[in-house]
Order: structure tokens, then sequence, then C-alpha cells
């Protein structure tokens, strides 16, 4: 990275709302910002148009679980279960599987 090069981070814990994702994506794009986006199987599942776009603008899409339930209430087999079925969402979306996953951290 050249010296003249900044990396900032947006760490957002909840998931906006859909009609917030066109202001967000269009504003990254106008800054020329590349982002990572770690979501969760659940609103994949009920925005795809979302994830989509976000791909196609170029950001990184990574797994965050399909139902982003708290750590202490899933099993191992349950949570590798929810990893597996957002990669299922998420691999057609994306052209291949996601290569990053952000794992769940208690509150």
């Amino acid at each position: 990275m050249a010296r003249s090069e900044s990396v900032r981070l947006l760490d957002v814990r909840r998931w906006p709302p859909p009609r917030a994702y066109p202001e967000l994506l269009d504003l990254l794009q106008e800054r020329d910002i590349r982002a990572t986006f770690f979501v969760v199987g659940r609103q994949v599942e009920r925005h795809p148009e979302i994830v989509r776009r976000i791909a196609s603008a170029g950001h990184a899409v990574g797994n965050h679980t399909f139902s982003h339930s708290e750590p202490g209430t899933l099993s191992a087999r349950e949570l590798i279960r929810e990893v597996r079925r957002t990669d299922d969402l998420l691999t057609p979306i994306l052209g291949g599987a996601p290569r990053l996953f952000r794992p769940l951290t208690a509150s």
C-alpha cells in the first residue's frame, strides 16, 4: 500500500433496512471505496438482490452465519450447519463459495 493511501473500516453491527443499501452503495461508488460486507444468511434469503448489487459493485462478501444466534445457544454441529446454509445461499450469487467468514461473538 502506498503511503498516500488510507484504510478505513466501517463496522455495521445490524443489517440496515433494505432501503438504505442503494444510497450506501452509491456513496461508496462515488468515493471509489471498496468494502467488505459480512452478511447473515437469513437476510441473504430475503434480499438476494442486495447481495448481488454489493458483489457486482466489487465489494467483498463474507459469511456471518444464517441466523446470527447467540454463540452459546448453538452446538458446534448447528453452527457448522448455519455456515454451510449461508455458503449455499451465497455461492450462486457470488459465482463461487465465499472466502471470508466472520464468527459470532458473545454480547
